[in-house]
């Protein structure tokens, strides 16, 4: 069947930036995503390892041979991508000189028009198509703001976020990622093709007009949600991948129907670039290697960051002593119930006046010593209700808050002799006082409960006063839980995600293990950090409203 001429607006004049030179000049494994037909790159890995030059690379072939294409170049912040891209741009358009192609000509003799100032970084060409330099932290100044000519045809993100930056929205965060990239997709005056163009092959490289997103990542971080979505999802660092980046320098994956769209994801490591750095970084590389074996994994072999581990609070206690259990070897055939001696539930209310503050519920299962002392606790059931999920009404989330304790309940008995809607007991935060009244309430009228056994075992919790619990110390008692082999986590409770029929790990021992595992010590004090929008400490703070039950046995 013949194929259909699409006019792919070809410049005539390319700067003379043709696919022989394109070629040359590109690290062959970068070859694999701009000759295969996917819309997304992830590039993870080591320091060196030719990302940002490569990402410039890609938008002045692109801009230089079609008419209708745009390009976005981004970073987290403004700042960071106007220094970053201005100069690699330059650099990238010098280097190309010695090949014949005359951009840093054109741009010299303003036919390419070059603006760096505090608020501007572009270059214009003489159509008005643009490669235009922006902020993934200021989106309001360009999200949504069409192509002067054409469409928007790549849009890049290096250093996908600063090591420093903390996300607490993964889900506000990935809803405006998508966002933008639906921009990328959505308009119709950019032609594409993936049919075989004779101008866009050399030898046995074929080049395609296509749609790109790409991702860099440096000391990239298992928990970032993009680097979840766009790289664990394709090519996760196992240890045979380990082994094959150590004898390649690199390991390629394609998963071709990722969103419907594809994805590449190249991890590589500094001897992928080897021959275009300075020998004295290779000299250093050496020296780090004997000296800090973890540090030279991370920043030349491109493995998984966990460097700076005394600035978690709980990382270096969850990664020595973490232990799981089958909630099934607690199951009571007679009764079809699951037993402990102790069961408890703690609950975080949030009322939705903070965007990445939820609504966590936690039971606990305890199992005692003869003297009534703890001598293990298990993590029974989570559950995070997003605060958009009723944002509407906080009847129906109370309604639900209920109708999630009933269920509970009747799955438990205490001690293999009450069952544990019997006996209840539960925690709030004490700011939460009129929501425990009301969920009692509901209990009570849609399910039965003895307001007597409700009146006794819905609780207040408190963290100030004569009474209460202060931080300090429940940040040492979950330290001392863990550093004693105390808290087991569910092996049920996994957290995942469906991409494109896969199922994505994101919680691999739920909610509050993921909790625990990111959360961030105060830069002034030697406990976690309390203060706004440092941490999620949702299912944290569930979890020690249930465990305040038995604060005083816990320990002997």
């Amino acid at each position: 069947m013949k194929k259909e001429n699409i006019d792919l607006k070809f410049d005539t004049d390319n700067c003379n930036f043709s696919v022989d030179i394109y070629k040359k000049v590109m690290l062959e494994v970068y070859g694999t995503y701009v000759t295969n037909t996917t819309f997304f790159l992830a590039l993870s890995g080591a320091k060196g390892f030719g990302k940002t030059f490569f990402i410039c690379l890609v938008a002045w072939f692109n801009i230089c041979n079609f008419t209708d294409y745009n390009v976005q170049l981004a970073r987290y912040t403004f700042t960071s991508a106007k220094t970053t891209y201005s100069a690699m741009m330059i650099r990238v358009a010098t280097f190309l000189q010695k090949y014949g192609v005359t951009i840093m000509d054109k741009i010299e003799s303003k036919e390419i028009k070059f603006y760096n100032s505090d608020n501007r970084c572009e270059f214009v060409f003489p159509n008005k198509r643009k490669v235009w330099v922006i902020g993934f932290d200021n989106t309001s100044k360009w999200e949504g703001v069409a192509a002067a000519i054409g469409e928007w045809g790549m849009f890049a993100l290096d250093e996908v976020i600063p090591l420093k930056e903390k996300i607490l929205d993964e889900e506000d965060y990935i809803y405006q990622l998508n966002n933008i990239l639906i921009q990328i997709i959505r308009g119709q005056d950019l032609t594409t093709s993936f049919d075989n163009i004779e101008e866009l092959r050399y030898e046995d490289f074929q080049v395609f007009k296509k749609r790109m997103v790409i991702f860099g990542f440096n000391n990239h971080q298992t928990d970032h949600p993009i680097y979840q979505l766009y790289v664990q999802a394709v090519l996760p660092l196992t240890d045979e991948r380990k082994k094959e980046l150590k004898v390649n320098g690199y390991s390629t994956g394609i998963y071709k129907d990722f969103y419907g769209v594809g994805a590449t994801v190249i991890r590589g490591t500094t001897k992928l670039n080897q021959a275009n750095l300075n020998n004295d970084l290779l000299v250093f590389a050496e020296g780090l290697k004997k000296t800090n074996p973890e540090q030279y994994e991370t920043l030349f072999n491109g493995n998984e960051n966990e460097m700076q581990i005394d600035h978690y609070s709980y990382r270096k206690d969850l990664y020595a002593n973490t232990q799981t259990f089958d909630l099934q070897e607690f199951y009571f055939e007679n009764e079809k119930r699951f037993w402990f001696d102790r069961i408890t539930i703690g609950c975080d209310y949030a009322d939705g006046g903070q965007i990445s503050d939820d609504t966590a519920l936690v039971m606990l299962g305890f199992e005692l010593n003869k003297d009534e002392s703890v001598k293990a606790i298990y993590i029974l059931e989570e559950e995070s209700i997003n605060s958009r999920r009723f944002k509407k009404s906080n009847v129906d989330k109370v309604k639900y808050i209920a109708k999630t304790i009933d269920f509970w309940c009747k799955k438990y008995m205490h001690n293999l002799k009450e069952p544990f809607e019997k006996s209840i007991k539960f925690k709030i935060g004490q700011d939460s006082r009129t929501t425990r009244d009301f969920i009692s309430k509901f209990l009570e009228e849609e399910y039965n409960y003895d307001p007597v056994v409700l009146s006794n075992g819905m609780r207040i919790f408190k963290s100030t006063g004569h009474y209460g619990w202060p931080i300090v110390d429940r940040h040492y008692v979950i330290k001392r839980l863990l550093s004693e082999n105390k808290l087991f986590f569910s092996n049920k409770l996994t957290v995942t995600k469906e991409i494109r029929g896969e199922t994505i790990i994101f919680k691999k021992y739920g909610h509050l293990y993921n909790e625990l595992e990111k959360c961030i010590n105060h830069p002034d004090k030697k406990i976690r950090d309390e203060r706004p929008k440092a941490n999620n400490l949702d299912v944290i703070n569930a979890f020690e409203h249930a465990l305040s039950f038995y604060r005083y046995r816990l320990f002997k």
